[in-house]
């Protein structure tokens, strides 16, 4: 086999609808190759609370719903996971308490990632054909890092970080989901000097006898088109000029170099959701397919790679 079609996608954010269409693609694209990107974790969780009425709160996007019946419960929590927020139900005392125990909370929320990954890769092995799809997975700087076990656990998915993976007899994919500094400080947040550190010795287990490289890093090269984001002040909020948000490079110069360096075929990334696109740098086709997961759009990329490369891309959307 001297060809193989590669599908990649990333930043899903725990958004169910997203992730169904991802494995859809394997069947839609007839790729042999789903490469699943950083940030699987959500951002957002909605507790659902009984009231002592017997009446369900919630709250989700500013509205408040009433759900009387265990179906309006159901058809919120789906509504829900499909944008990637995380829900629990509760009741108003145990919520007291957790508004007082910021511990409690963070564990609240580590367990609702923990399920919701845990049930994408069972779905995954449900549904890809184990003999002709393979499933990579690399977590990103916003991922807890137990994530890895549960992935490396899987019989369903091949974890990538610090490794190279076999795609084909031409072809390995070498994963880091660890990224350059970030203001919101995330446990994979990392110096650039550890972060090229960590990017060498993940490339060190490459073969060095022909074999084509594919780069798949979480976050993208410095200055590349591919890593605009906006500037944040020291409280996180956008920073304007004459009431435009200001937009800036946000990407890695460990990465960038790296990406000139060794000049892989192709290189995938993420993080930055806006910069959508394709450049090349050097001899290597970089992409970030972006991502649109609160609104239930699957962003990604189709790449057939031949003897000598990357042979078409299209970007894709759905």
């Amino acid at each position: 086999m001297t060809g193989t079609r590669l599908y990649f996608a990333t930043d899903l954010r725990a958004a169910d609808r997203c992730f169904t269409k991802f494995l859809s693609a394997a069947s839609a694209y007839d790729a042999q190759v789903l490469v699943l990107g950083g940030n699987l974790t959500g951002t957002r969780m909605a507790p659902v609370v009984r009231h002592r009425t017997g009446v369900w709160h919630a709250v989700l996007d500013g509205t408040t719903a009433e759900l009387r019946t265990d179906r309006e419960v159901a058809r919120f929590e789906k509504r829900a996971a499909d944008i990637g927020v995380y829900t629990f139900r509760t009741d108003q005392d145990e919520l007291a308490a957790l508004d007082d125990d910021p511990a409690a909370v963070d564990a609240v929320f580590h367990r609702l990632a923990t399920d919701r990954l845990r049930r994408w890769l069972e779905l995954a092995a449900d549904r890809l054909p184990e003999d002709r799809v393979r499933l990579l997975v690399c977590c990103g700087n916003d991922d807890p890092i137990t994530l890895d076990a549960l992935i490396d656990a899987s019989p369903a998915a091949l974890l990538t970080e610090g490794r190279a993976v076999e795609l084909d007899e031409r072809r390995v994919l070498v994963g880091v989901g660890y990224s350059n500094a970030t203001p919101w400080q995330c446990e994979r947040d990392l110096p650039e000097e550890e972060l090229a550190q960590r990017l060498a010795t993940a490339l060190d287990t490459v073969d060095r006898s022909g074999a084509q490289l594919v780069l798949h890093t979480h976050c993208p090269p410095y200055d590349s088109e591919l890593d605009a984001t906006v500037v944040l002040d020291e409280e996180l909020r956008p920073r304007t000029e004459a009431g435009q948000e200001i937009v800036a490079p946000s990407g890695s110069t460990a990465v960038r170099e790296i990406v000139e360096r060794y000049q892989p075929v192709l290189s995938l990334h993420g993080r930055a959701l806006e910069s959508r696109g394709y450049v090349r740098l050097g001899r290597t086709l970089a992409v970030n397919p972006g991502s649109e997961y609160s609104d239930g759009i699957l962003r990604g990329v189709l790449v057939d790679l031949d003897r000598d490369g990357v042979a078409h891309h299209l970007l894709t959307s759905g």
